[in-house]
């Protein structure tokens, strides 16, 4: 067995640096996704890659999916209702909510689609009604409201969903630019395959 201890510091793994692998008494520098070639004391040539996960996963207040490892992840709890927002560097955004199962499904969709239209046009944005999207979301079909928007210039597509399951009601939006459909297509098929 060849002993290879991979140190990191502090940095946060999105950093390029940060990173040094210790082999035989010898310290190499080492980046993500870089190959990097070492020698064992064992003199065995051994190329060593890091590289993130793929999938995160999250499973809280009765809540479990996979996301991305490029999206950050943060949560809020206020008036009962708990919002888990992922974010990603790009434009692509997901943000799942927790409601009581007191509220009903139809009221959240409203609600979140209220919010959207007044959030942007306050903005100065222009909104669009696009047709009923359908997606496969916590392993049923569902049938949301879609817009698109117009602000400072950048397309946007926003989609929203509720339903209930597991005694809670669900909201989710969806948004990403125009410009990172495919990125939004591909980090949302994660999100939502995997959502229970």
């Amino acid at each position: 067995m060849v002993g290879v201890a991979l140190l990191c510091s502090s940095a946060v793994l999105a950093e390029e640096a940060g990173f040094e692998v210790k082999v035989g008494g010898k310290t190499y520098p080492m980046s993500l996704e870089q190959p990097l070639k070492v020698t064992t004391p064992k003199g065995e040539t051994v190329e060593l890659i890091v590289s993130r996960k793929k999938a995160i996963s999250y499973n809280k207040a009765g809540l479990a999916f996979q996301y991305p490892s490029e999206m950050k992840l943060s949560e809020a709890t206020e008036a009962g209702v708990t919002t888990i927002t992922l974010e990603s560097p790009a434009s692509p955004l997901a943000i799942i909510q927790l409601y009581p199962a007191s509220v009903e499904a139809k009221d959240v969709l409203e609600a979140l689609a209220s919010g959207v239209g007044e959030g942007f046009t306050e903005r100065g944005g222009q909104l669009k009604a696009l047709p009923a999207p359908k997606r496969t979301v916590s392993g049923a079909e569902r049938q949301g409201k879609a817009f698109d928007v117009v602000l400072a210039g950048e397309q946007l597509k926003i989609e929203l969903f509720a339903w209930k399951e597991k005694g809670r009601t669900r909201g989710l939006m969806l948004q990403h630019m125009k410009t990172d459909t495919e990125l939004a297509s591909t980090q949302f098929d994660v999100i939502l395959s995997s959502l229970k």
